[in-house]
């Protein structure tokens, strides 16, 4: 995952969740919670992964920027869509690359909806009042971040902690930008 740790940019999407804070049956997102996924491994060691390869392949890859914003939703969650030019998705298949083809039986879709989830919506969220809230927040970004390196993290499934902390076991680089 891509971790959001710009201060700027957390302060950006906590300025877009004040305006949804209070509607009923939206849960929103810890700030240290922030991320954007770009692919799945698996549960615990389903996939041995070789470090070295991914890194190789990630720094050849230029760090970019994503446009954060304007706010959508699918049926379970509220998010800031991404815009990256196409960079979020030649991320993704660097990584598919590098990880080989045993990926495929873990996630065996190319491509994603690249997103910032702000929180999560119940089956009774009122959604009427969630669309109204949404309209005039559809075209409008949100702040920019740079993209200068994946994390990997285990991010535990038995939710004890709504939103635990996203601790890197394993960090990669992407190239710098000259300047």
């Amino acid at each position: 995952m891509a971790i959001v740790r710009d201060a700027a940019a957390v302060q950006a999407v906590q300025k877009v969740q004040r305006t949804l804070a209070g509607i009923d049956g939206l849960e929103l997102h810890e700030p240290h919670f922030f991320h954007i996924s770009l692919q799945s491994c698996g549960f615990n060691d389903a996939l041995a992964l070789d470090a070295e390869r991914i890194q190789a392949a990630l720094e050849t890859l230029p760090s970019f920027d994503v446009v954060l914003g304007g706010v959508n939703a699918f049926h379970s969650a509220v998010f800031l869509e991404t815009h990256s030019a196409g960079r979020l998705l030649a991320l993704r298949r660097a990584l598919r690359a590098a990880i080989g083809p045993r990926l495929d039986a873990i996630d065996p879709y190319p491509g994603l909806l690249f997103h910032l989830t702000l929180g999560y919506l119940s089956h009774d969220a009122e959604l009427e009042t969630m669309r109204a809230t949404l309209r005039p927040l559809r075209a409008r970004a949100t702040a920019t971040v740079t993209i200068n390196r994946v994390d990997l993290v285990q991010v535990p499934t038995d939710q004890r902690v709504p939103f635990p902390d996203l601790a890197p076991l394993r960090s990669f680089r992407l190239l710098s930008r000259p300047g």
